[in-house]
């Protein structure tokens, strides 16, 4: 593993392993089921293993970043990234709608990202930039390699969200039923997986509202490019923030630095 030893680097590296032991604890609580079959995981079910790992194991990351600052910012860069990621996800998803059912050239497929973009990721000046916009899909390699499978992340992230908005609420509670939604494996449906951890799987307006902005999960940020720090100000799980973005960042990577100064508000209903 190898890193630059910034704290975003450190932190992406870290979650990428804590999400890899998501995933072998979830094979090895498996070990006990004799038919093939309760092992054949759906996506959706396997993600949530390794995602939810990555949130319940936040509060215990100070053994990692020993500086006070930098376990705070850590944690709230970790939450940040996770709700970043669904405007780009449903990007993903939409795009290979239309490129398998009407945008057969280069000319239509250019066409439709531009058009989803435009819908999921309303507030973004891209003035100047429309080559490096239009590109953007190129390094979403699920898109070559795994068509249609990435809608998964989104479900998954949305259930981690909540396991973690369950574990602040009752932590011994919703670590027991983590473990026991890994000992399940695919025994029973995928909405009775997600039922033993502790969660709905559901995609309401209500429900999603409640998930991220509950009482457990208010989250009210200001992206102002000439911040220069992470600033909570708030009183539960996501308090008020102030984040620096001086670049767009799409399914965890780093964009082109805007010309202009982007604010972005996002308030609870």
């Amino acid at each position: 593993m190898t890193v630059s030893g910034t704290l975003f680097t450190v932190r992406t590296k870290w979650s990428k392993w804590l999400s890899s032991i998501g995933h072998a604890m979830h094979e090895f609580a498996q070990a006990d089921l004799h038919y093939t079959s309760m092992l054949d995981l759906p996506m959706e079910a396997a993600e949530l293993a390794s995602m939810s790992m990555e949130m319940l194991s936040m509060p215990h990351w100070n053994v990692c970043y020993t500086d006070k600052d930098d376990f705070r910012k850590a944690r709230y860069d970790q939450i940040e990234d996770a709700l970043r990621f669904f405007p780009w996800c449903m990007v993903v998803d939409a795009f290979q709608q239309e490129i398998y059912t009407k945008a057969d050239t280069a000319e239509l497929r250019e066409k439709a990202f531009l058009d989803v973009m435009d819908r999921f990721s309303a507030g973004v000046d891209w003035d100047g930039l429309k080559d490096e916009k239009t590109a953007q899909w190129l390094f979403q390699l699920h898109i070559f390699e795994v068509p249609f499978y990435y809608i998964e992340y989104g479900i998954a992230q949305l259930g981690a969200l909540a396991m973690y908005r369950q574990y602040k609420k009752h932590p011994v509670q919703a670590v027991e039923n983590y473990k026991k939604f890994l000992h399940l494996g695919h025994q029973v449906p995928l909405s009775d997986l997600y039922a033993e951890a502790g969660i709905e799987l559901k995609f309401t307006q209500t429900l999603i509202r409640n998930t991220l902005w509950g009482e457990s999960f208010v989250c009210s940020p200001v992206c102002d490019s000439r911040a220069g720090l992470i600033r909570p100000c708030g009183r539960s799980l996501v308090p008020s923030l102030t984040v620096a973005t001086p670049s767009v960042r799409f399914g965890g990577r780093p964009g082109r630095e805007l010309k202009k100064r982007t604010n972005i508000t996002i308030t609870a209903p």
